[in-house]
């Protein structure tokens, strides 16, 4: 079983860079936008960050994984018009493709901030989202990781889902609660994206690893484990769905599988529960999972294939299939 709880602190930067134009600079706020050949979806999400209004200081760096944007970038300056004419924003290319998880480890080495904020190119997030977290953390000044909602936008069932969000998406009132490390057994309640992260905090647990689909993931249990974690119930954060890798079967099966074996470690970790109930908990979120991505009203929609997670986890097919058709007839209840 994966060690998910091991830490090694960032001690060097993952990669050599090159900075197109902008300045690193010390301020309260770093937004971290990792970006790999998708310019058009980038100018959306940096557009939408550079309308933050807040007392303090941010800045928005974006960190390049195709190192070909360099010569596109001199040939097509442009193109980055929209980016150039941003006073805040930073543009750095990694002179080799290091991997999305590396890739926020090192827009988190370079940035000179207080905290950091993870945030992917085809995203957007709410005006007041830095206004709203940074009440947050005056509040609660103990709190090293402080996590938002997320506002799920799908452009294919509305073409101007992200324009609404963007002009007059209803917030809810600010409430923060603390997040537990049992509550993370259960599910991912508390999302990277979008959240508040103390730089140093996350310097010293040693940011993301390479290998694993659910990293993120695994990050904020770890961190919720050392220094604990509180979420935001504002929707400060627009997740748009499409061109999305995780909507693929293939990925939806690894992240399933990933997340039982979590659960496994994080229950050993903490001796939550006994074995045997441990293994039915296991096994009811299990099937939820299973249902969830296969629920018509998910975005998703896949058919998971019972005999790729039979392989991966060694369960009892017959009783998988039973507990995915129970999950599923819970979920229309629920539902109706």
């Amino acid at each position: 079983m994966s060690n998910y709880f091991e830490r090694y602190p960032i001690s060097q930067q993952p990669a050599p860079n090159v900075i197109l134009f902008g300045e690193i600079k010390k301020c309260k706020v770093a937004y971290i936008v990792t970006t790999y050949k998708r310019l058009d979806m980038l100018i959306r999400c940096i557009q939408s960050l550079s309308c933050q209004k807040c007392k303090y200081d941010y800045q928005i760096i974006i960190n390049d994984n195709d190192i070909e944007t360099i010569d596109f970038y001199h040939k097509n300056k442009q193109r980055y018009q929209d980016l150039t004419q941003i006073k805040n924003v930073v543009y750095s290319v990694n002179l080799h493709n290091i991997g999305g998880h590396n890739n926020l480890n090192q827009g988190a080495f370079i940035a000179q901030a207080d905290f950091i904020c993870f945030v992917h190119d085809d995203d957007v997030v709410h005006p007041k989202h830095l206004t709203e977290m940074i009440r947050v953390i005056e509040n609660n000044p103990d709190q090293y990781y402080i996590g938002t909602g997320l506002y799920v936008l799908d452009t294919l069932k509305d073409s101007s889902c992200i324009q609404t969000y963007l002009e007059s998406a209803p917030l809810k009132i600010n409430e923060v609660t603390s997040v537990s490390f049992k509550q993370l057994y259960k599910n991912y309640v508390n999302p990277m994206l979008g959240a508040i992260i103390k730089r140093d905090k996350f310097i010293e647990l040693g940011g993301l690893g390479a290998d694993c689909c659910i990293e993120d993931y695994i990050f904020t249990c770890r961190f919720t484990k050392d220094c604990g974690s509180a979420l935001c119930n504002s929707r400060l954060y627009g997740y748009v769905i499409q061109d999305n890798d995780s909507l693929k079967a293939s990925v939806c099966e690894k992240v399933i599988c990933e997340k039982y074996k979590l659960r496994q470690a994080i229950n050993k970790k903490e001796k939550l529960f006994s074995r045997p109930k441990n293994w039915l908990l296991n096994h009811i979120y299990l099937a939820r999972d299973i249902a969830y991505y296969e629920s018509k009203k998910n975005t998703a929609h896949v058919k998971i294939s019972r005999k790729v997670i039979k392989k991966e986890l060694n369960v009892n097919l017959f009783i998988l299939r039973i507990g995915v058709v129970f999950a599923k007839l819970v979920r229309l209840i629920n539902n109706k």
